[in-house]
């Protein structure tokens, strides 16, 4: 089975968090960031991340760079006739 280099990263990290190790889950978070700024799924995990931690205003633009993955990119927007509130 192949598997994508930061796969094993990813796990690692997601597992420090688990563990509540979360110095060493944040440093891995940044050092993957910086080692590959060109994908924005590291990013909305790290987001995620430091939603978890409480640090809501540092999160949010990590969190909302995920809408910049093909995935979301390539969905149907929903259109509403009226507000949606």
């Amino acid at each position: 089975m192949n598997t994508h280099p930061l796969d094993s990263a990813m796990r690692r990290a997601v597992s420090f968090v688990n563990e509540g190790k979360f110095f060493e889950a944040e440093l891995l978070y940044k050092q993957l960031i910086r080692a590959n700024p060109e994908i924005p799924l590291l990013y909305f995990a790290y987001g995620t991340f430091l939603m978890l931690k409480g640090d809501y205003v540092t999160a949010w633009p990590h969190f909302q760079r995920r809408l910049e993955d093909a995935f979301y990119k390539n969905k149907p927007t929903m259109q509403f006739p009226q507000p949606f509130w």
